[in-house]
């Protein structure tokens, strides 16, 4: 049947499509904990692809001396991968008040670093895209959507997201505070607040919607590469742990821009999932703190692309 088949194909003149694209994926290495310094490439991620996508929480980039061992590492990826793409996750934001390294600091500094290395093929992406083989990757932080109800001026109590989240206390920025109204606010650094991610979240949602467009109209498969998970379902183990506040700390619904998506990778929740939801696949692989026993991390985790255009129609459809 197999000859048959084959012969088939021949005749009628058919071409096998083009090989995909591989990209390799990995978030939550966290180096900021390894004590004795980096260990063995291999040991965290082994190259099996020719782009390699680091999804955030890499290292605790706010605090001068972890940076080091950062810069490391991305030499090592550069020099292993043809590609490699970076993502800041909160934890690349991490500060303390006394450095108070801010959030825009540590940004031009992932651009500078990434630039500066020699082969000149590592890319910061934040809330920015590239293509490669007709795939058009987009990337971003994309911080939570935090409700008012979780807020600490509209909760009033300590059982709400902005009270609970380490990120309202040890990362820092240098806008303005959106609380003030006066011209004459000097921005200094500051913790941030609900508003400042939430309107970081609303960027990155019309980013990506725009990438989205401009994917389909150039029919290209459109990547999505993302810090924070884009759905609550399957994306944490603490989902039903009774805390309302702790799935806003991780995750937003926003299976709504599945449609213009093929593939979604995402890091942070340190639970690893491999899921269709809306003819999109959802991917995280992450490898969490050294302290911790993460199920399903893998040092090969590597997904494909099609290069050719799949309408959505030819998309396999969720089950969920």
């Amino acid at each position: 049947m197999a000859d048959a088949k084959q012969e088939h194909g021949e005749e009628a003149g058919a071409t096998a499509p083009p090989p995909p694209l591989r990209i390799q994926i990995a978030s939550d290495i966290h180096l900021e904990f390894f004590k004795d310094g980096l260990p063995p490439l291999k040991d965290i991620i082994r190259p099996k692809a020719p782009v390699l996508a680091l999804l955030g929480d890499i290292c605790a980039l706010g605090k001068p001396e972890k940076q080091p061992i950062y810069c490391e590492f991305l030499e090592q990826c550069s020099s292993h991968w043809d590609v490699v793409l970076v993502l800041a996750g909160n934890h690349e934001y991490y500060s303390d008040h006394n450095t108070k390294t801010t959030v825009e600091q540590v940004n031009e500094w992932l651009r500078s670093t990434c630039a500066k290395l020699p082969k000149k093929n590592t890319h910061f992406l934040q809330d920015s895209s590239m293509v490669i083989s007709n795939v058009r990757i987009s990337g971003a932080t994309l911080w939570t959507d935090i409700p008012l109800s979780q807020t600490v001026e509209v909760a009033q109590s300590p059982e709400c997201v902005e009270y609970k989240l380490n990120d309202f206390r040890k990362c820092f920025t240098s806008s303005p505070d959106p609380k003030f109204k006066t011209k004459e606010c000097k921005a200094t650094a500051r913790a941030l607040a609900a508003t400042d991610t939430n309107a970081w979240h609303k960027r990155s949602v019309t980013f990506i919607k725009a990438e989205s467009e401009a994917a389909a109209k150039a029919k290209q498969n459109h990547l999505v590469l993302t810090h924070h998970s884009p759905t609550f379902r399957n994306a944490s183990n603490k989902e039903g742990d009774g805390r309302e506040y702790m799935k806003y700390c991780a995750s937003t619904d926003l299976e709504h821009l599945f449609k213009g998506v093929h593939t979604w990778c995402h890091g942070h929740t340190h639970f690893n999932g491999d899921q269709v939801i809306k003819g999109a696949r959802v991917v995280s692989n992450q490898r969490g703190y050294t302290f911790e026993n993460v199920k399903g991390y893998n040092t090969e985790c590597v997904i494909e692309i099609p290069i050719s255009h799949v309408p959505r129609s030819d998309r396999m459809c969720a089950t969920m």
